[in-house]
């Protein structure tokens, strides 16, 4: 008798992968928006009670919302107690301890470790810096890659391409995920959706699978701050041609549809246009709004977020840092650290603050400013150590140049240090032992999502 293996989508990055008795659900999120309400699922998602009761374990790539929908693995965990999770092994154990805290049974996955859930259904992760991993999984000899939003140099590259001798499914992002320029920067998008382009063909080029499946794009900028990030999402129409132009075959799977692997071959148009449709709609999808937050209460927020600073942090040297920036800035008109003074526009509130480490948010007598957001924005940046994460991520905001944005982005990142569980002196130790210069280089710090509780900051 030949068992067959199916792939059952359910939305954005999220699927079930079926073979005999097992059914592996991928990266669930179902319902509601992610990155402060930043980004909305695009398609109705295809899920119910008897499909979550027949789940047996669950792979999480990463934290990051879109992925790790803590809402949804709660509804799940109600409804079917026996699933089990696999995630990648960590040293600070933070998803793992969540879940076991929420009483999940989790498995831990050591980087390129394969672990058998049947004896031919195995998968094998790849940790990618900094907080996330791909799977290669091996079922009834046949071999899915899933990168989700791995961004794969060559070293990564190479080190797939040694763990497999060929490659029948991928599955791989197709669009941009983050904050790209202002509105009158169409042109920085338009770039962002060439380099995903061409990410996609580096990954064919060095996997040669014989089915290419896009995914994880599957939603919209959804707040009117951040609307106008719509404008140059990659169309599927061209993913599928640069797909066929590899000699690769692509499919397109719509919530709810099933790709049962070595069935004949048909592209299904009726998927293609109902995304279409979809994509089409955004322009005229209701704008999420958020209330304004009083100039009063964003200075307590603040207060709040340098409390919980000084506490974790060593309070000296924040202060060492902060003047030593000072002096470094006026003498040599540069940034060292970042610890300098943010000048921030709050749209809403129509007000110019300045704010820094040692005094907080105070209003600015400048007109002048590094970036512009709502106050519901700056007063999530306070009120959770990942803001600036979802910042980054959701784009709800403009900023005055790219320099402005970094400066912007570096002086918060201490917030985003310690949501991984680590303070400003271990991060130097770090930076140290590597032997690198920068010790606040944006690109290596990663948000932790986990903690839906401003009190557990």
């Amino acid at each position: 008798m030949n068992i067959k293996t199916s792939i059952k989508f359910i939305n954005h990055a999220s699927y079930i992968i079926s073979y005999k008795e097992i059914n592996l659900l991928v990266d669930p999120w179902f319902d509601g928006n992610a990155f402060n309400d930043g980004w909305s699922l695009l398609s109705p998602t295809y899920i119910n009670d008897d499909i979550i009761k027949s789940l047996t374990h669950i792979w999480i790539s990463h934290e990051h919302p879109d992925h790790f929908s803590i809402p949804d693995l709660i509804r799940i965990k109600k409804i079917n107690k026996n699933v089990k999770i696999l995630f990648q092994k960590t040293k600070d154990k933070r998803v793992y301890n969540f879940l076991i805290n929420k009483s999940f049974e989790v498995i831990e996955l050591n980087d390129l470790e394969e672990f058998k859930i049947l004896s031919n259904f195995t998968i094998k992760i790849v940790k990618i810096p900094n907080i996330d991993s791909l799977s290669i999984i091996e079922v009834n000899n046949k071999i899915i890659i899933n990168t989700n939003d791995c961004i794969l140099n060559n070293q990564y590259l190479n080190k797939v391409q040694n763990l497999v001798n060929k490659c029948d499914i991928l599955f791989t992002q197709f669009s941009y995920a983050s904050w790209i320029g202002n509105p009158n920067e169409k042109n920085k998008r338009e770039k962002a959706s060439s380099d995903k382009l061409n990410q996609i063909k580096e990954q064919i080029n060095s996997f040669k699978p014989s089915i290419v499946i896009p995914f994880a794009s599957f939603i919209y900028f959804s707040h009117h701050e951040n609307f106008y990030m719509n404008d140059s999402i990659n169309k599927l129409d061209d993913i599928i041609k640069l797909i066929q132009n590899y000699s690769s075959k692509p499919i397109i799977l719509y919530p709810g549809s099933t790709y049962t692997i070595d069935e004949k071959y048909e592209f299904n148009e009726i998927n293609l246009k109902m995304y279409n449709k979809d994509f089409e709609s955004i322009k005229s999808k209701k704008k999420i709004t958020s209330q304004t937050i009083p100039e009063k209460k964003l200075i307590n927020s603040s207060n709040f977020y340098i409390n919980k600073i000084q506490k974790k942090n060593n309070l000296f040297i924040i202060f060492t840092i902060f003047y030593l920036s000072k002096i470094v800035k006026k003498i040599f008109k540069k940034d060292l650290f970042g610890f300098g003074d943010l000048k921030i526009y709050i749209i809403d509130l129509d007000i110019y603050f300045k704010f820094n480490l040692i005094n907080g948010l105070y209003v600015s007598q400048s007109i002048d400013f590094d970036v512009a957001i709502s106050s519901q924005s700056l007063d999530y940046i306070f009120n959770y150590e990942w803001g600036i994460g979802s910042l980054m991520i959701n784009g709800r905001g403009y900023y005055k140049n790219e320099k402005s944005k970094w400066l912007f982005i570096r002086g918060f990142s201490l917030g985003l240090i310690n949501s991984n569980g680590e303070t400003l002196i271990s991060k130097v130790f770090q930076k140290l032992f590597k032997k690198k210069t920068n010790i606040y280089d944006i690109n290596d710090i990663e948000p932790s999502f986990i903690s839906s509780n401003k009190k557990n900051f």
